[in-house]
């Protein structure tokens, strides 16, 4: 194909997804992952107390370019009659500069690009089945009979597979139970044991909410049902590829999927904040040293770059100040745990705090103030830093009954939600107890990589 062609096929077909996603009824997909958003913020709405996590695994492996192909055709024609496009040849529409302006038809300034379906076809058809070789160890590698990795039209392939096979299979999704909708719009499922669940899926990843007398039973009927669906295996934490039976253990009222943890509360919003994916749930290191400088680099600066793109990726999702000071926080210990001394971790906080708080409605003076305070009490547990963030709260946040805030207008009358922005998830800290005494720290040891005095937490 000629120049652009990949960039074609991926917006077109991300444009394609988008309507289906629109059209289908009871579509639980969501295509970027700052959609799940309010997925996640509606769940107090409707009275969630659990939540878990299920995986389809090896999903591209699994699927096959054939079965991608006949799904666009398939889907695109259920398209074209569900919008009454009257048209003897669809024409796809991509914008150069917004791509929320992609659509399907002849788009009508300067500034679209235009492509026939026909050729959108022909442009799939030679990603996934001709542009499949690549250079490695001296030898040219082909990968036949499954989605190219890293392809431009590798992830559109598996969430078309994923929304199209859900709307074919209708009869097979209504095993999970009667559908209604959420406040906000999202489904919602009443199972025939008295619970109500709700799905939201990115891309491999499947995030469970329920509610009910016995919420943990659903996640083994959720997992078969999406199996069955896509003909792909689908796993929930507890499960194996061996052993496929949920011991329900793997929900509850804190989730940590996609570089993020979820703790729900009773009447409070849900408490979200950044997770790095090199920590336990503890916050101990999940395996070794991850957060490493490369030799040229100060480090320093080399942290606060690292610690600012990783905040400001899931800022979406962090509508509150102690989400903002756990997520800072959860960096501040990778940063530790790794070797680097505690003037460095805190001279990387003071240069990336201000350019991270700077995108939200948070007092950067107070936040640095958190910054300093926490840095001399890591390395600690996760429970430990709640405690230590609960209490410090009490004494430097902005209160108003019982929401906070890290600065507040001076006013007569109430308080209101125009003095300040308030917060009112703070109960939630004091949910988790601290499981070590507040006063002790991890215990230390060298490194197991023989780098002489570098930290490392004794688990």
């Amino acid at each position: 194909p000629g120049g652009g062609g990949s960039t074609r096929i991926h917006f077109t077909v991300e444009t394609a997804v988008k309507l289906l996603v629109q059209e289908i009824t009871a579509s639980f997909l969501v295509l970027r992952i700052t959609d799940l958003q309010p997925w996640i913020h509606g769940l107090p709405e409707w009275g969630c107390t659990v939540q878990g996590k299920c995986d389809c695994s090896r999903q591209f492996n699994n699927v096959t370019p054939q079965s991608v192909m006949s799904d666009l055709t398939a889907s695109v024609k259920w398209l074209s009659k569900k919008r009454r496009w009257n048209a003897n040849e669809l024409i796809w529409s991509i914008h150069r500069d917004n791509k929320s302006l992609d659509r399907a038809g002849m788009g009508t300034t300067s500034r679209f690009t235009h492509l026939l379906h026909q050729d959108l076809e022909n442009l799939v058809y030679f990603s996934l089945l001709t542009d499949t070789y690549t250079q490695a160890s001296g030898k040219v590698w082909s990968r036949t009979g499954a989605i190219p990795m890293g392809g431009p039209f590798s992830a559109q392939s598996a969430d078309l597979r994923s929304i199209w096979a859900a709307k074919q299979r209708t009869d097979l999704m209504r095993r999970i139970g009667q559908l209604s909708f959420s406040p906000r719009g999202h489904p919602l499922w009443t199972t025939p044991r008295g619970n109500t669940v709700s799905l939201a899926q990115f891309r491999d990843n499947i995030l469970v909410g329920a509610r009910g007398p016995s919420p943990a039973h659903e996640m083994q009927n959720v997992c078969d049902t999406l199996s069955e669906v896509w003909d792909l295996p689908v796993l929930c934490d507890c499960m194996t590829d061996e052993q496929r039976v949920c011991r329900r253990t793997c929900t509850s009222p804190s989730l940590t999927a996609m570089g993020f943890t979820i703790h729900l509360g009773d009447d409070s919003p849900p408490l979200i904040y950044a997770q790095p994916s090199g920590l336990t749930a503890s916050w101990h290191l999940k395996y070794t040293v991850t957060l490493q400088s490369p030799p040229p680099a100060q480090a320093h600066k080399h942290i606060s770059n690292i610690l600012v793109s990783a905040v400001l990726n899931v800022q979406p999702f962090l509508h509150t100040w102690a989400s903002c000071l756990l997520s800072i926080t959860s960096w501040a210990q990778v940063a530790l745990l790794s070797g680097y001394s505690r003037p460095t971790v805190l001279r990387a906080l003071h240069s990336a705090v201000p350019r991270i708080v700077a995108r939200t409605t948070w007092d950067v003076d107070q936040t640095l103030i958190w910054c300093e305070h926490i840095a001399y009490k890591l390395l600690s547990t996760r429970e430990t830093v709640f405690f230590h963030l609960h209490r410090w709260l009490q004494c430097h946040a902005i209160w108003s009954t019982k929401a906070y805030a890290s600065w507040h207008m001076p006013h007569a009358g109430l308080c209101n939600a125009h003095c300040a922005n308030w917060c009112h998830n703070f109960p939630i800290l004091s949910a988790l107890t601290p499981l070590l005494n507040p006063s002790t720290r991890i215990p230390l040891g060298l490194s197991p990589r023989g780098e002489g005095p570098s930290p490392f937490p004794i688990l």
